[in-house]
C-alpha cells in the first residue's frame, strides 16, 4: 500500500472549487447545433457531436452523444447521454446520469454519479460532496478530496482519498485507502450558507461508515485520530488503522536557571538562517559560473559601468513583470473568447495550455531573477572589490562569489533594513540582467582625441 495516496489533509476539495472557478472562463464552442440561449445549452437526445466539445456558460445538459472529450465550465452540468472521451469540468454541481466512456476529472461543490450511470475508467475530483448512486459503476479508480463522500455504487478499481466523512455502501474491487476526521470533529467550512440555491447534498456522518452491503476486494487502510468499527468480512484483505496524534508545538525550555538562554536560542536561529541563505546563494552562484561564467561577468560589468541605468531598467522591468503576471490570464481568456466567436474554438485548449505554460515560465523566471540572480550579481560586484584589495592579481570568480554570498546573506537578513536592501538589490540586479541580455552592457567609449593642428 502506498501511503502517499492517502490524502491526510482533508480540505483538498478547496482545490476542486478553485478548478471550478478557473474552468468558468472557458468559452462556448459551436461543435454542433444546440438549443438554448443566455448561456443555457441543451444537446438534444438525437444530436451527435463528432468532435471534442468545449463549453462555458450558465448550464449545460447533454442528452445526446459527444464522440470526443467534453471540457466545460458552468454553474450546472448534467450528462444524461454519452461522452465517448474524457469529461473535464468545473461547476457548482455536476451530475452524470448517462455514460462517460473514459476518464472523468472534475471540480465542483457537488458531484453526483446517478443510479445506473457509468464511468468507464478513472474518476478524479475535488469537491465538497461526492455521491455515487446505487447501481452506478466506475471502471477504474476513484481518487478524491472532499468534505464528504457517499459511495453506494460499484468501483472496479481502488478508492483513495480523504474527506471529513466517508461512507461506503457499495462494492470496491481494489484497495481502499482513506483519511477521515474523527467523530464529533468540527466540520469543514461549508460554502452553501453563502450560496443561493446551493445544490442539495446527502448527509454523511464524520469518520468512516461501512454499510450492510459494503464490500472491499483488497486492503482497507484508514488514517484518522481514532479507530472505527469494521464488520467482519467487509475487507477481503488486511485492515489497518494509522492513528494520527496531533503534534504539540514544542517551545524552547529556557528555564529560570538559564538566564540569557532565550537570547542565545534566537541568536542561534538567526545564525542558522544566515548559513542556509549563504549556502543557497553559493550553490546557485557556482551553478551559474559553471554554465554561464561569461554572461555573469558581463552582467557584473554592466552594473559597474551603468549602475543608475540598471536601477531604472530594473524598476521598469519589475513593474512590467508584475503587470504582465496579472494581465496575461485576462488576455488568454479574451483570445479564447474571440476564437469561440469566429468559430475557431478548436484552438482554445492549445491557446490556454501554451499560454498557461508561458505565464508559468514568466513567473518562475521573475522570481528566480529577483530572489537569487540579482543578489549574486551585486554580491559578485562587492566580492570583487574586496578580493581585488586582498589579491590584486586574482582572476578566479569563486572567491568573490563566496565573499559576495556572505555579504548578501547578512545584509538581506537584517530586520526591516534587510527588506529595503533586498528590494534595492533586486532592482539593480534585475536591471543589469536586462541590459546584458539586450546587448547594451558595453561601457561608453571615450571620444577619440583630436590631433592638434
Amino acid at each position: 500500500m502506498n501511503k502517499d495516496y492517502v490524502l491526510k489533509t482533508r480540505w483538498i476539495w478547496v482545490a476542486g472549487l478553485a478548478l471550478a472557478a478557473a474552468l468558468l472562463a472557458v468559452v462556448p464552442v459551436s461543435a454542433a447545433e444546440t438549443s438554448g440561449d443566455d448561456g443555457v445549452v441543451v444537446i438534444g437526445a438525437d444530436e451527435v457531436i463528432e468532435d471534442d466539445f468545449v463549453f462555458g456558460g450558465e448550464s449545460l445538459t447533454v442528452d445526446g452523444v459527444i464522440q470526443g472529450d467534453l471540457l466545460a465550465g458552468a454553474n450546472t452540468i448534467v450528462v444524461n447521454g454519452t461522452v465517448e472521451g474524457d469529461l473535464m469540468a468545473g461547476a457548482m454541481s455536476i451530475t452524470v446520469n448517462g455514460e462517460v466512456q473514459e476518464d472523468m476529472y472534475v471540480g465542483a461543490y457537488a458531484v453526483e454519479i446517478g443510479e445506473d450511470a457509468v464511468i468507464g475508467d478513472e474518476l478524479m475530483l475535488g469537491a465538497y460532496s461526492l455521491e455515487t448512486g446505487e447501481g452506478s459503476s466506475v471502471g477504474g479508480d476513484i481518487l478524491f478530496g472532499a468534505g464528504q463522500a457517499l459511495l453506494a455504487g460499484d468501483v472496479s478499481g481502488a478508492v483513495r482519498g480523504g474527506g471529513g466523512g466517508v461512507q461506503i455502501d457499495g462494492s470496491v474491487g481494489g484497495d481502499v485507502e482513506v483519511g477521515v476526521a474523527a467523530r464529533g470533529e468540527e466540520p469543514p467550512f461549508d460554502f452553501s450558507r453563502f450560496i443561493e440555491d446551493a445544490p442539495p447534498v446527502p448527509s454523511v456522518p464524520y469518520g468512516l461508515t461501512l454499510g450492510d452491503d459494503a464490500s472491499i476486494g483488497g486492503d482497507l487502510t484508514v488514517t484518522s485520530t481514532e479507530e472505527f468499527d469494521v464488520p467482519s468480512g467487509v475487507a477481503a484483505g488486511e485492515t489497518e488503522f494509522r492513528l494520527e496524534v496531533p503534534d504539540e508545538e514544542e517551545q524552547p525550555d529556557f528555564g529560570p536557571t538559564r538566564p540569557g538562554a532565550a537570547v542565545g536560542f534566537f541568536a542561534g536561529q538567526f545564525v542558522l538562517k544566515l548559513v542556509r541563505r549563504f549556502i543557497t546563494l553559493t550553490l546557485v552562484g557556482l551553478l551559474i559560473i559553471w554554465l554561464a561564467a561569461e554572461r555573469l561577468t558581463d552582467t557584473v560589468e554592466t552594473f559597474k559601468a551603468r549602475p543608475w541605468a540598471s536601477l531604472g531598467t530594473g524598476a521598469i522591468g519589475y513593474a512590467v513583470a508584475i503587470v504582465a503576471l496579472f494581465i496575461l490570464p485576462a488576455l488568454l481568456i479574451l483570445v479564447a473568447i474571440l476564437l469561440g466567436i469566429i468559430s475557431l474554438g478548436g484552438l482554445t485548449p492549445a491557446v490556454l495550455g501554451f499560454g498557461s505554460l508561458g505565464w508559468g515560465g514568466l513567473l518562475v523566471g521573475f522570481i528566480t531573477a529577483i530572489s537569487w540572480l540579482a543578489k549574486i550579481v551585486l554580491g559578485m560586484w562587492l566580492g570583487q572589490i574586496i578580493w581585488q584589495g586582498i589579491k590584486p592579481e586574482g582572476k578566479s570568480l569563486i572567491p568573490p562569489l563566496l565573499i559576495g554570498a556572505a555579504l548578501a546573506a547578512v545584509l538581506t537578513a537584517i530586520p526591516i533594513l534587510g527588506g529595503v536592501v533586498g528590494f534595492a538589490v533586486a532592482l539593480f540586479g534585475l536591471g543589469a540582467l536586462i541590459l546584458t541580455v539586450r546587448g547594451q552592457a558595453a561601457p561608453p567609449t571615450e571620444e577619440p582625441a583630436v590631433a592638434a593642428a
